[in-house]
């Protein structure tokens, strides 16, 4: 037998090995149910709180219609475009300066 292929079996068996023990790891738990509603969190780059009804009237209506309150849906932005909507411009600043 070659080195190079004894190498790869051990190789295979131990990478088999491993991850039917993490899969039997992760099956053998009981797993309970948490108590009350669950909570969704669906991300969004940039958003508001008026965006935020639109999106979730866009993509979660029939999913929230359909789980019958067992979960919360919650829009988080990445980015909240409330912060930058009054402000003004920042054209009149000086650039920063080195030195």
């Amino acid at each position: 037998m070659k080195p190079g292929r004894a190498i790869r079996r051990c190789l295979i068996f131990s990478l088999a090995a491993a991850l039917a023990g993490s899969l039997l790891a992760a099956c053998s738990r009981g797993v309970r149910e948490p108590e009350g509603p669950r909570t969704l969190r669906i991300g969004v780059v940039y958003g508001s709180a008026y965006e935020d009804d639109h999106v979730r009237q866009t993509l979660t209506d029939a999913f929230e219609v359909k789980m019958a309150g067992a979960v919360e849906i919650e829009i988080v932005p990445a980015i909240d475009s409330d912060r930058f909507k009054f402000m003004a411009p920042d054209g009149q600043q000086k650039p920063p300066t080195c030195g």
